[in-house]
């Protein structure tokens, strides 16, 4: 240390870049058939990186959960159910979306 200066202190600082601050949006996607038969088609408008999505019955049971990673187009398996549900879809935890459906 020079006399006239006085101490010198270092420390280390880290920066995360950060790329984006938008929460990716689910702008628009398909289900069918609608009734369904057998097998839902879910059809994004692109691929996601986190998708979520549940099938609901009219009194808020879950009959149907799922998640998937890098997707845009998923089908799901509904031979063992029957009746009217919702289909509740969101991305990353976030916007949610709800479609009705019909399984017959």
């Amino acid at each position: 240390s020079h006399p006239d200066c006085g101490e010198v202190q270092s420390e280390c600082v880290s920066f995360n870049q950060v790329l984006s601050t938008e929460k990716e949006k689910l702008n628009n996607y398909n289900l069918f058939p609608n009734p369904v038969g057998e097998t839902l088609n879910i059809d994004l408008d692109r691929s996601y990186e986190n998708i979520s999505l549940k099938l609901i019955d009219v009194s808020g049971k879950v009959f149907l959960k799922g998640s998937y990673k890098n997707k845009s187009k998923i089908k799901l398996d509904v031979s063992n159910l029957k009746g009217q549900f919702v289909f509740l879809i969101s991305i990353d935890g976030n916007e949610q979306r709800k479609t009705s459906l019909i399984i017959q």
